[in-house]
């Protein structure tokens, strides 16, 4: 604001000048400063305005081509063909569980009446109650900020939305478990144990405070969820169980994944002699992957198909095409939640469309007898092992930034001694990046304790918090040797039957996750001498 006087000040000054060239020196010479003076302000404000312009506009444009890129790849997956789901029969069972009140009706409104119309039973489970949306509380509250009373109305008014909607679809029953809407992740990685309970900061509890919950006694910790789901499906006996898939951006949808599918796995084990356990399926229906689906709105001759990004990994799809009457109840269903439609109309009523989308995944079986040199080298060469799983890579402006911390494989396998796990990026290891490998061991009947096992890795270090895990770095893969008495430490030293893996990177400078893998459940291989070498690691103090 001062320039602007000074300017106008040089401007008369330099018309007094002209207009009198016999003024004397000084004055001449202070005249010449302040003009030198005016000059180079508007030259270091015109550097300053370029400085802080130039990364915005070049932020702004590099934003709009990834997404426009991004959308005509997904536009242009229309043609895709996809095998139809198999048919149902009156001896089908299906249980749907959604992260949230709505997630059901999104993705599994058309399944359900297909199950229902053949005779055959469904229920939904809901484990949360959506109640940490705060623009979503606010605006039904008629509040500024929101108090923790609001939150637990406005969930409870969720649970009215979704028993109406199942009711309309014909869901016999459904169940709400009450955990905490965006703690679910932490209560996977950090919060298992009873008596170690995650606290929602929205509800102020660390149990659940509905008066509908399926166990008011159960505290918000991995341990409780876990018992909740596995009780639920003896209880009901499913044929088929759907969740969330694991690869979803919300964090409450893909541990809803890991905890059902561990569920799942509880349940077969206790359940072996069952054939109803044994022969269980799970199946994974999609919501939340960048701003799919596309186009959002109201596109009922659309189908949903697998985001481009998502295709061609290891998950099987399947699409169901829907028939005009399921396709009208479905839309109807969607309407039914007006907490949600009145913040996001485009997004909920994308899902509308004449087919819906769900996906399988492979049970793996990890190998325990590939040392680690050799896993190392066989990596490099990309011959084998296979990896764990495939993530996605340039699936959002951030990833595709930052390509070494864009992770495009993850590759698992064992020996006696270690645990081996490599990473492969879409671009070097560097040092700017920061490595998280999350982990978590299970006994031969799927039980675990403790927190998961976390190990970060920052390429530039010589020193680990952990000095018996060594890590490698070569180009793009970046391969760990974890101990397994480190793995199971946080296990009661329970000797391990199967793991869970994951990894997460994230930028050095500032705590940013950059990209997250999905979790994969995985069995040992059944190898009885290297099984013992194990166990008796494991069992060291």
């Amino acid at each position: 604001m001062a320039v602007a006087p000074l300017c106008i000040c040089a401007g008369a000054a330099r018309q007094v000048l002209y207009s009198a060239p016999h003024l004397p020196v000084d004055l001449e010479q202070f005249v010449q400063r302040s003009l030198r003076l005016r000059s180079r302000i508007v030259i270091l404000l015109r550097i300053i305005l370029f400085s802080v312009a130039l990364p915005v506009v070049y932020l702004g444009v590099a934003s709009g081509a990834f997404y426009y890129r991004l959308r005509v790849r997904n536009t242009a997956n229309d043609a895709a063909s996809l095998p139809l789901l198999r048919a149902f029969t009156s001896n089908d069972r299906v249980l749907i569980v959604a992260p949230h009140c709505d997630d059901e009706t999104l993705g599994a409104a058309g399944l359900i009446q297909r199950v229902v119309a053949a005779g055959g039973v469904a229920e939904s489970v809901i484990i949360t109650n959506g109640d940490a949306y705060p623009a979503a509380v606010e605006r039904q509250q008629r509040v500024l900020k929101a108090t923790p009373t609001d939150y637990v109305q406005f969930a409870m008014l969720r649970q009215k939305e979704s028993q109406q909607a199942g009711k309309r679809l014909g869901v016999q029953k459904v169940l709400f478990l009450g955990y905490p809407d965006r703690g679910l992740m932490d209560m996977w990685e950090r919060f298992w144990n009873v008596g170690q309970p995650y606290y929602s900061t929205y509800t102020c509890s660390a149990r659940s405070p509905y008066p509908n919950t399926y166990n008011k006694n159960s505290e918000y910790c991995g341990e409780d969820l876990t018992r909740d789901l596995a009780s639920i499906v003896s209880d009901f006996k499913p044929t088929l169980v759907v969740v969330a898939h694991p690869g979803e951006d919300h964090t409450d949808h893909a541990a809803a994944a890991n905890f059902v599918t561990l569920a799942v796995m509880q349940t077969k084990a206790k359940e072996q002699n069952q054939a109803w356990a044994r022969n269980i399926e799970l199946m994974h229906y999609l919501v939340h992957r960048g701003d799919w689906p596309l186009p959002q709105g109201k596109h009922p001759e659309a189908r949903l198909l697998p985001p481009v990004t998502l295709a061609g990994l290891d998950t099987n799809w399947f699409t169901l095409f829907l028939t005009k009457s399921e396709l009208a109840n479905k839309a109807s269903a969607i309407e039914m939640y007006p907490s949600q439609t009145a913040i996001m109309p485009g997004f909920m009523q994308a899902f509308a469309r004449k087919s819906e989308l769900f996906g399988t995944i492979p049970e793996r079986t990890l190998d325990v007898t590939l040392p680690s040199e050799q896993f190392e080298s066989a990596i490099s060469s990309r011959e084998s092992p296979e990896p764990l799983l495939r993530d996605p890579i340039r699936d959002s402006l951030i990833r595709d930034m930052q390509g070494g911390a864009d992770i495009a494989a993850l590759y698992c396998t064992a020996d006696a001694a270690f645990l081996h796990i490599g990473i492969e990026t879409r671009l070097p290891i560097s040092s700017s990046y920061r490595y998280r490998l999350i982990m978590r061991s299970f006994a031969r009947d799927w039980q675990t304790h403790g927190n998961a096992c976390s190990v970060d890795i920052e390429p530039d270090s010589s020193v680990n918090a952990e000095s018996t895990i060594k890590f490698r770095t070569k180009g793009s893969r970046l391969t760990v040797d974890i101990p397994w008495r480190v793995l199971s430490a946080e296990s009661d030293g329970e000797p391990a039957s199967a793991i869970s893996v994951a990894a997460v990177t994230y930028l050095k400078s500032i705590p940013v996750e950059v990209d997250r893998t999905e979790t994969r459940l995985v069995k040992l291989l059944n190898n009885a001498s290297v099984q013992t070498q194990i166990n008796r690691q494991v069992k060291v103090p």
